[in-house]
């Protein structure tokens, strides 16, 4: 087959997204696209060749619940991405908070976050027990607590401060 046949399976956004997903209690999918604006904002800035530059994703984890990724979120994971689009995270602990960012490192190792995804919360890997008494257990069964759930708080950021690369109106900025 060629290239051109699947074309339509990846489309280019040309801008900055990186979206979490939940495969099961113990594994999130994230796919994500950095703009060639940023790329180049970011080679220039550091002056070294986006294909030398390592791609990390780091997943930050919290044991709070979906409303909040609390500001003193300490577990993160860094994965060395490649020139990966997407990935995979396995091992994860159900009934947690998860955010990621995609970036690299510096050269004194420090990660640059360039992307932020959204928030997702892996389900429990066990059934809910849930009293005859609560307000979810109605006509002698519980009510799939989840629905109740369909928040997300894309927005929310695990740091006080949080900056990345800004995209200006040509005049302003970078031109590619």
């Amino acid at each position: 087959m060629f290239a051109s046949e699947h074309a339509h399976l990846l489309p280019a956004y040309h801008h900055n997204v990186l979206q979490l997903m939940v495969v099961s209690p113990t594994t999130l999918y994230a796919y994500w696209e950095i703009s060639e604006r940023t790329i180049t904002a970011v080679t220039r800035h550091y002056n070294t060749a986006w294909a030398s530059m390592p791609k990390i994703m780091r997943l930050y984890e919290n044991n709070g619940t979906l409303s909040s990724i609390s500001h003193d979120v300490t577990k993160y994971t860094d994965h060395s991405v490649g020139d990966a689009k997407s990935w995979y995270f396995h091992q994860l602990t159900p009934a947690r908070s998860y955010t990621a960012d995609f970036g690299t490192y510096n050269v004194y190792h420090q990660f640059v976050p360039l992307l932020r995804g959204n928030i997702v919360r892996t389900p429990r890997n066990r059934a809910a027990t849930i009293d005859p008494g609560h307000p979810q257990f109605e006509h002698g069964h519980a009510q799939d607590i989840w629905l109740n759930q369909g928040t997300t708080l894309e927005h929310t950021s695990p740091y006080r401060e949080f900056s990345t690369y800004s995209v200006y109106h040509t005049k302003e900025g970078v031109h590619t």
